[in-house]
Formats: C-alpha cells, structure tokens, sequence
C-alpha cells in the first residue's frame, strides 16, 4: 500500500481512518488486514479503491510529491503524417469539411458505381465474420463513402457541400496478399455559396472541382497533367485522369446520373480521388523560394481552331514545354460554332533581362508552328 500511495501510514493509523467511514477492519497477523466493504460503497470493488479512500482520508497534502524517472524518446519523424496533415490544412482552409468513413463497403457498392469484374477495384478483400451484408468488403476506393455522406446530408436539408477525405484503401497485390494504400477524395455538390439577396448564385460545375486540383497541384508542387478518360460512373466528356510522371494516379469529373440515382442523389455531383501514397512521394515538404522578378512580363494572346478530339490540355503543356522563357499558359475563351475555337494566353518573362520584341515575335513563331504540327489543330486567322 505505501507503494501505491507514495507515504507511509501506520497499522494504527490505517485501522483507524477506515474504521471512521464504516469499514470493517480484522487483524489476521502483523502487517495483514482483513477488510469488510459496507453493503452502500458500491464504488469500492478492489484494492485500489481502499488505498484511495485511505489516501483521502489521510490527506493528500500530506503525501509528498515525487517525480517519476523514465526514459524519455524522441518519437521518430514521420514525415508522411506531416505531408497529410498538410493536406488537410489545405481543403480546410479551401472550404472543405473533413469527413471519416468506415474501410468497410459491400458488393451493392461495387455494383452502383458499374465495376466490372475485369476492373482491379472489383477485387475487395472479403471480412470473414462481417457485421452486415453493408461492411462485408474492405473498400477499394473512397467515393461510395463520400456518396453516402451527400446522400445523408440531403435527406437533412444540407444541399450544398464541399467535402473531402484521406484513408486507406484495401486492394490485393499481384500474389493476392491485401495491399493498404492511402487515397484523398474530395467532391463538390450544390451551389458555391448561400443564396444572397443581390444576386443569383450558380451551382459548382466540373471548372470549380479542376481548379480545386490544379491549386492542390500549384500547392505542393506536384506536376500533374490532366488527359481525357474514361470511368464507368463518371459522365463521358467530363472525366478526365490524373497523370503524375507518366503515371495514372487518378481520375475526375462529374458523377453519372444514374449512380447518383442508386443512392438517392438527386443533383449534380463532382468528385476525383487519387492515389495519395504516389502524391506523398512526389511532394516537397517544404517549398523553396522562388526570386521576385525585376523584369516586366510580356503576355500574348493566340488562338486556334481545336478539333473536339484533340484534349485542350495537350495543346496547353505544348505551349508550355516549347520554352522556358514561357511562365504561364492560360485559357481566356472558347467558342463552338461550326469548329471549335480555343484562346490561349501566354505570358513571357525572363529573370535576366527584359525581353525584346524580336525575342518575343520568335518566340510567337515557336509556338505556332510547333503547334500546327499536331493533328487537329489550325491557327485561327
């Protein structure tokens, strides 16, 4: 018991502060008690509870404090958890609200979003003593967990919705062992904001959620090109996949109507999820400085007729890639009628020097002639 309570308590002592508060007290032999528990201290059930009531009843200011000795360590740098944490203080600070699912989803799940069985995400580690039918599989991917999440914020009048989330997901490797991954999902529902007296507000469209991660990619520093793609429960046109060094590491677009529907969405949705494990690995912890230029930019505007099968994004990287002396390439306007018509605008600047106008009127003919030269494209006069 003094080891316990940290001072030393005569046999007296003892036998008195219990006998005070109803306790039985017996002596067996020297040093050894044998206790009786009165029938209304139904709080006291092991021995711990018979040193505290001594404790209290002796007076805690009486027991001289003492410091534990221990081994302390340093915890080892986890830089991965950092990079999320980062992560998520980006979508925070974006307007996002962070949701946390349950690993678990079911066949119904697989089968809302049109999975085939040749597709790697069919493949679901299966739970052997599951709790429902519901959580019979570890997910393979993260969005059915955000449809629910719009799903049950809709039946409770919350129509507009910027939500994300970061887990693991389940898939099985090449010799069938499962293999956990982490993946960020993030979608867009509703309209941008509230609605507001002065003016009508729209609703989030497929430009709100790619600039979404074009500003994750601008954030940390991460290259990912943006191609035209296909998944079965995103609408064509609108799906596009993520490419990180040459890699897929995910896709984006808006939501079919039809697996909306199978979980009783009845508006427009977009999302993207991505594979986070091969972000982290690609992602800077830090970012590094970059000098304020001192010299003026130049920006030009072109335009080109771009035929609908041509991904505006591949003439844009062209442009980009023909010089270094290019900072910036943007899109200012597109227009179909009989072709369809695509503005960019390039911006210029050098860190050297300012930029004649012989440079830049090379630099012109540089881009249209390199961008001529891919199929489906054509200057516009």
């Amino acid at each position: 018991m003094e080891k316990m309570m940290g001072a030393t308590v005569g046999e007296e002592t003892f036998a008195a502060l219990l006998g005070s508060i109803g306790f039985g007290i017996e002596r067996r032999e020297e040093g050894a008690f044998s206790i009786s528990v009165p029938s209304f201290r139904l709080d006291v059930s092991e021995f711990m509870d018979i040193v505290e009531e001594v404790a209290r009843l002796y007076g805690y200011e009486r027991i001289p404090p003492k410091i534990p000795v221990g081994m302390l360590r340093v915890a080892p740098f986890d830089s991965s958890l950092k990079k999320r944490r980062r992560i998520k203080e980006f979508f925070v600070s974006a307007g996002f609200f962070e949701v946390m699912n349950f690993a678990f989803f079911s066949k119904r799940d697989l089968q809302n979003h049109s999975i085939k069985e040749s597709d790697g995400r069919y493949l679901a580690v299966s739970i052997l003593n599951p709790v429902s039918r519901e959580l019979e599989l570890m997910r393979t991917f993260l969005l059915p967990g955000l449809l629910k999440n719009v799903s049950y914020n809709l039946n409770r009048g919350v129509r507009n919705l910027r939500i994300f989330e970061i887990g693991k997901v389940f898939t099985r490797g090449t010799d069938g062992s499962p293999e956990e991954r982490y993946h960020i999902a993030f979608l867009l529902t509703g309209k941008e904001r509230e609605y507001f007296w002065r003016e009508e507000i729209r609703d989030y469209d497929f430009f709100d959620l790619k600039g979404v991660a074009e500003a994750f990619s601008e954030k940390f520093l991460i290259d990912i090109s943006f191609v035209r793609g296909r998944e079965p429960f995103l609408l064509e046109g609108t799906t596009t996949d993520l490419f990180l060094g040459g890699q897929k590491i995910g896709s984006m677009g808006e939501v079919k109507g039809e697996t909306l529907e199978r979980y009783g969405i009845e508006q427009k949705v977009f999302a993207c999820e991505m594979d986070l494990q091969r972000v982290l690995s690609e992602m800077a912890f830090y970012g590094t400085f970059q000098e304020i230029p001192r010299f003026p930019p130049v920006v030009r505007d072109f335009s080109f007729y771009v035929d609908e099968d041509v991904p505006v994004e591949l003439v844009r990287e062209k442009i980009r890639s023909i010089s270094p002396l290019i900072k910036s390439v943007g899109i200012f306007d597109v227009y179909k009628k009989e072709k369809r018509s695509v503005s960019f605008r390039v911006v210029f600047q050098s860190l050297e020097g300012t930029l004649t106008e012989e440079r830049i009127s090379e630099l012109q003919a540089s881009i249209i002639q390199e961008l001529v030269k891919i199929e489906g494209v054509n200057l516009r006069t």
